[in-house]
């Protein structure tokens, strides 16, 4: 069983399952949401089984859509698939998550999903702001000097880049603009009204 670690209540969250020929062991290609036998389930401790409704995605790198279910690339990365589970299934108050998908003729693990708290030491979000960037964003943070941050990890609990950790740049924070800058660019330009929190860890 393979393992990953998400910050509970993280949403948005994509993961990647690979996924064998019950039969030769080989990486099984071709699969989609509706192929046969298709069954996807999470559990939490104590908690009864919760079926995961599979959904369509358009390709690999379309935004997340609760239940996505998609091959990323059958020549070059053959037996690889993103599933995209429910907000619910990472929500607080559990300690980890089992996810599970199951198909005919196919062989997939299980992947257990540490839940782990994290110090928040602030909270903030992006602010509307045509140049905003995915490594320089406008926030609403009330720092009072350029270092105010420093160092600190910023963790996305929301949006395309939800369960994303990227670290501030020394004298990463703008006092007079709000802007916030990492050192190495998140997956894509937040939208306004993405939350985040500041980690000092």
């Amino acid at each position: 069983m393979s393992s990953r670690v998400v910050p509970q209540g993280a949403t948005s969250v994509t993961e990647y399952i690979y996924i064998r020929d019950s039969t030769t062991g080989a990486p099984k290609t071709g699969l989609a949401y509706n192929s046969a036998g298709a069954v996807a389930s999470y559990v939490r401790p104590l908690a009864a089984r919760t079926a995961i409704t599979l959904a369509t995605l358009a390709g690999p790198t379309t935004a997340w859509a609760t239940g996505g279910f998609v091959e990323v690339d059958g020549t070059n990365m053959p037996g690889l698939y993103r599933l995209d589970p429910p907000n619910a299934a990472f929500a607080e108050g559990a300690g980890r998550v089992i996810l599970q998908l199951g198909f005919t003729g196919a062989l997939v693990e299980p992947l257990d999903v540490a839940l782990t708290p994290l110090p928040d030491l602030e909270v903030g979000t992006v602010a509307v702001n045509g140049s905003n960037t995915a490594s320089s964003f406008d926030t609403d943070l009330a720092g009072t000097s350029t270092a105010s941050y420093d160092n600190m990890w910023v963790l996305f609990r929301t949006g395309s880049n939800a369960g994303v950790v990227r670290r501030v740049s020394a004298g990463g924070f703008n006092t007079g603009t709000g802007f916030l800058t990492v050192s190495v660019a998140f997956l894509s330009t937040p939208s306004t009204g993405d939350a985040f929190v500041l980690i000092n860890q």
